[in-house]
């Protein structure tokens, strides 16, 4: 399947104070995430890193990645790990 994820910075850019002439400055700086562990979860089951990522410039990134065969299937869980990002799935036999 499919992975993809958008919007992976380190910092928050929108923060900034006003300067003396009047103008916004940023206070602190965004980074993309490096090292994004993408992991899959099923419930009763260990979890199970699928790829590492490193964000790029703008922040996003995709890459093919295999869910492990699984007995009876279930609703599993793709987490980026280290950020707020995850998404549901649900994994047929």
């Amino acid at each position: 399947m499919t992975v993809t994820g958008e919007g992976l910075f380190d910092g928050c850019a929108d923060v900034g104070e006003v300067g003396p002439d009047g103008t916004v400055v940023a206070v602190e700086t965004q980074e993309p995430h490096e090292g994004v562990a993408l992991v899959f979860s099923l419930p009763g089951r260990e979890p199970v890193t699928l790829a590492t990522v490193d964000a790029s410039e703008s922040g996003s990134f995709t890459v093919e990645v295999t869910v492990p065969d699984v007995d009876g299937g279930g609703t599993g869980l793709v987490e980026a790990t280290g950020t707020f990002a995850e998404a549901e799935l649900t994994v047929t036999p």
